[in-house]
């Protein structure tokens, strides 16, 4: 079984803090992204992955930059309450040099349709530095967007543009909590879960996956890009990985759609290297229990008949439980 590659890793520091020249006094702090908790749309076809633009209604594939402006869109659409139509894709801008042209990530516009906020969009596993500050600038420097944004998903800049210079500003959105719960919809559409399931697990995913995913609970949450699924469906997904013992860690998902149902996943890391992987079916859980669980180690798979203790535990539906699901699960490897 391949192990999560360097960009995947849990504890690679991706995103820098600060920037700037050795012996500036201007050096910016980055902060939390406003996307964390937010999570893109996807749609899988033929066993492939896509991601899904609902403004555009298109797909695109599944690519670390493309998976940022999306969670992007997410939070603008949830959180934001942006308008969908004053929200563009790729604008091509005409730069002042030699350079030719270029295309923003997402330039957003005010009421008046003036340009207002240009978001510079990286992949998590980039670090935000000058020469990321310096192209948004040169794109804004035709685009005149008063507000320029820097984004890798784990952490953003803001800068608001005052006679040609960026100050570093808090958030500009006026923000609205997100909307919690969230429904079966909302994490069906991101591959979390089926959007029809057994009345008994579905009452169960309803809590679960809102306690689970917040971003207050323990554990980094990072998209595992596995090429290869030892299972009859993709296992690449969003992931919130544990450090165990003896330099163990756990990185433990949900993953559905109409084909696989829904189900519970859990990859065991060992110093580097995945040496197990857990699936509970959890309609099958619900219903009888029967071959509800595979588990697959040492190139050998086996498949468990959960008992009524097991059907139980898993479908606890405490909050702290939910919270530390990941030491129940840990057990299976035992």
């Amino acid at each position: 079984m391949k192990s999560w590659s360097d960009s995947d890793s849990p504890d690679k520091h991706v995103g820098m803090k600060r920037w700037g020249d050795s012996d500036s006094t201007d050096k910016y702090v980055g902060m939390k992204s406003a996307v964390r908790g937010h999570f893109p749309r996807f749609i899988t076809e033929k066993g492939q992955k896509w991601l899904f633009n609902p403004i555009l209604k298109k797909r695109y594939k599944n690519l670390p930059e493309e998976r940022v402006r999306l969670k992007w869109v997410d939070y603008l659409l949830d959180q934001a309450a942006w308008k969908k139509s004053r929200i563009t894709f790729e604008a091509p801008v005409e730069l002042k040099s030699d350079s030719g042209r270029g295309r923003t990530d997402l330039l957003l516009y005010n009421n008046a349709m003036k340009p207002h906020i240009l978001i510079e969009c990286k992949a998590d596993s980039v670090a935000l530095n000058r020469a990321s500050a310096e192209q948004a600038s040169r794109y804004n420097s035709t685009i005149a967007a008063p507000f320029i944004i820097l984004t890798n998903g784990l952490i953003d800049y803001y800068f608001e543009i005052k006679s040609g210079t960026p100050n570093p500003i808090d958030n500009p959105f006026k923000t609205n909590e997100v909307n919690k719960p969230r429904d079966l919809i909302y994490w069906a559409h991101r591959g979390f879960c089926a959007a029809q399931n057994h009345p008994k697990a579905s009452e169960w995913l309803s809590l679960a996956m809102n306690i689970f995913w917040d971003d207050s609970i323990e554990g980094e949450v990072r998209y595992l890009d596995f090429k290869e699924s030892p299972l009859p469906f993709p296992i690449q997904h969003y992931y919130r990985i544990f450090s165990m013992e003896s330099e163990k860690r756990l990185a433990v998902t949900f993953l559905g759609d109409v084909y696989a149902g829904s189900h519970l996943v859990a990859v065991l890391n060992s110093k580097g290297t995945n040496t197990g992987i857990l699936a509970i079916n959890l309609n099958m859980l619900a219903e009888s229990g029967s071959g509800a669980v595979t588990i697959i180690s040492e190139g050998q798979s086996r498949v468990m008949n959960s008992d009524f203790k097991l059907n139980s535990i898993l479908f606890d539906q405490r909050g702290d439980f939910i919270k530390n699901l990941h030491k129940q699960l840990r057990k299976f490897f035992d």
